[in-house]
């Protein structure tokens, strides 16, 4: 299963870490 809507609920509400980890997910996305 996919890891980050997994991982998204258990982690607090910041609106600084999910930009964060929208930024790393896109970065990610860009090398594939």
């Amino acid at each position: 299963p996919p890891l980050m809507p997994a991982l998204l609920p258990a982690l607090p509400v910041a609106d600084p870490d999910i930009a964060l980890l929208r930024r790393l997910r896109d970065a990610l996305e860009a090398h594939l």
